[in-house]
């Protein structure tokens, strides 16, 4: 692939997200060749018309990890990009190990991109990415969510990820870099057989024989996203007229579960857990289908760290998902970040103040929290103020005292911006 036409699929990457004018551009570098070459792609595209900032993340796994971050650095600075090194703590060798990894990942780059300042985050996923994802998910029996391609777009954390190459091959990259004569380094880790990945990796030459080649795969993972989309559109037409969020909690009117199909139904139940429990996976579908044949009878459960409960509502049975209270325990944030990855607060910011749940003992202090007209079990998991042991605000217990809460975003929010950003061309759609 030539230099021009690599810089082109970038550079459409970019203007169909961002525009003709982007202000400041962060790349997700881990040293690899195909982080290596979306660096180098981008410093071609816009050749000085915007800053460019990099990022490395060194899990703190290997040794060489070190040594690769200053490799990563010196073509940084070699490009005249500005280049950061994150090292990661607390990660150790064992169960879902890249699983954990990736997800420390993310979150050390959303915080770095929110720092920094910049418009996106390119990622230098490609269409051999798609295929071994492809492959692991359906090992596991994933659906359709499961197997479909990764956005090319995405809003997430506030920040926005661009993934140019999608639909570009590993092999291609790595012919780019070597004609342009710039190294790049190979992690070990991506030989080595203890990864589901890795093994799929490994398997994919003889699955090309039987014709599943990494192309006939990625393409079906394309057309499972444009199933995503269509039922993801599905699911918001739904929520927009019978999901309600309140204080943290999701209430799923009747009709949902006697009027909608069951896909649409088990999705919108499925992300209202997601959303609650903060968690970044959803259940196991056995328990998700459990759950919801649970709430049609009106019958009280549990999933996910989350209640489900059964509430008379004007048609029926609503469903009502709460946070159960014992999974907030240790959670906590500055005033001024986000807490539960949901919830922010305005109000006189101090670093002796932290935000927690109220539970049973910040509601004691609470005398006019039945005023406020919300159910006790809402407010045990509600976010408060605290100076140590110290109640100091509970808006939503009806203790202000200068201080509002509010939800960032829903699921909802979500899903509608992702399906915006999916109507967008993807700047290299020449691949389709």
């Amino acid at each position: 692939m030539s230099e021009s036409a690599l810089a082109g699929i970038v550079g459409g990457a970019l203007h169909s997200a961002l525009g003709r004018n982007p202000k400041h551009i962060g790349v997700a570098l881990s040293g690899g060749g195909d982080s290596t070459a979306l660096l180098v792609a981008l410093h071609d595209h816009l050749a000085g018309q915007c800053p460019i900032s990099a990022v490395t993340v060194d899990h703190g796994l290997r040794a060489d990890a070190a040594v690769e971050a200053a490799a990563a650095a010196d073509l940084c600075a070699s490009l005249g990009v500005s280049h950061r090194i994150l090292t990661l703590d607390g990660l150790e060798d064992g169960p879902n190990l890249q699983d954990r990894a990736r997800a420390r990942r993310y979150a050390a780059l959303a915080e770095w991109a929110q720092d920094v300042g910049v418009d996106a985050v390119l990622l230098g996923h490609t269409r051999d990415d798609v295929a071994e994802g492809f492959l692991l998910r359906l090992a596991r029996g994933s659906g359709v969510d499961g197997l479909a391609e990764m956005s090319a777009a995405q809003q997430r954390d506030g920040v926005l990820w661009l993934r140019p190459f999608l639909r570009t091959g590993r092999d291609d990259l790595r012919a780019y870099l070597i004609g342009r004569g710039i190294a790049w380094s190979d992690d070990p880790s991506n030989d080595d057989d203890r990864f589901d990945r890795v093994r799929m990796r490994k398997a994919l030459p003889q699955l090309a024989e039987l014709g599943l080649t990494v192309d006939a795969l990625a393409d079906t993972a394309r057309h499972m996203r444009r199933a995503r989309g269509a039922l993801d559109a599905q699911v918001v037409e739904w929520g927009e007229k019978y999901v309600q969020f309140d204080a943290g909690e999701v209430r799923l009117a009747h009709p949902l579960l006697t009027e909608a199909s069951s896909e649409i139904s088990l999705r919108l139940l499925k992300d209202a857990l997601c959303w609650v429990a903060t968690a970044p996976y959803p259940p196991r579908f056995d328990g998700l289908a459990r759950v919801h044949e649970a709430a049609a009878k009106g019958e009280n459960s549990t999933l996910h760290g989350c209640l489900i409960l059964s509430e008379t509502g004007a048609a029926g049975f609503d469903t009502i998902v709460a946070r159960e209270p014992k999974t907030l325990e240790g959670v906590t944030a500055a005033t001024d970040q986000p807490w539960d990855k949901r919830w922010r607060f305005d109000g006189p910011h101090d670093p002796t103040l932290e935000v927690r749940a109220l539970g049973v003992g910040g509601l004691t202090q609470c005398p006019d929290w039945r005023e406020v007209g919300r159910p006790r079990r809402q407010l045990l998991t509600s976010p408060a103020i605290w100076r140590g042991e110290s109640l100091i605000a509970a808006p939503l217990a009806g203790l202000e005292n200068g201080w509002t809460c509010r939800i960032a975003e829903t699921f909802l929010d979500r899903k509608r911006a992702e399906l915006a950003f999916g109507r967008r061309p993807t700047g290299n759609s020449h691949a389709d």
